[in-house]
């Protein structure tokens, strides 16, 4: 993982021309380039308050929803743990109805026979 100076010293390399402004900015106008500092950093620390809202939201909503399961698990337990003496089924028992077979709707007149040859 790279360092924060690391970061630095690639962005001046690639961008020479602009950390000249910038530095020129800060030396001769220091208001400006206090502005300009305002607009820049007022809307990153907002996105990032933003994202840090956003994951306590998202790992409080994943807490609740896995109470929820919790309780559900064991509410469940008190229908399945019954004796089977009554004809009741538990969960993951398989249960096979077999049902009439379907008569055909359209009867075997309807329609035609058509020989065909493959043309080359």
């Amino acid at each position: 993982m790279k360092s924060f100076f690391s970061f630095i010293a690639e962005f001046i390399s690639r961008n020479p021309l602009t950390v000249v402004l910038l530095v020129v900015l800060c030396v001769a106008a220091p208001q400006v380039m206090g502005l300009f500092a305002l607009v820049l950093l007022v809307p990153l620390l907002l996105a990032l308050f933003g994202a840090a809202l956003f994951w306590w939201r998202l790992r409080r909503v994943r807490k609740e929803m896995e109470q929820q399961m919790h309780r559900a698990e064991q509410q469940g337990r008190a229908y399945t743990q019954r004796p089977r003496g009554d004809g009741a089924t538990c969960e993951g028992d398989i249960t096979v109805v077999a049902s009439e077979p379907r008569q055909k709707r359209v009867s075997d007149d309807v329609g035609e026979y058509i020989d065909f040859k493959e043309v080359e």
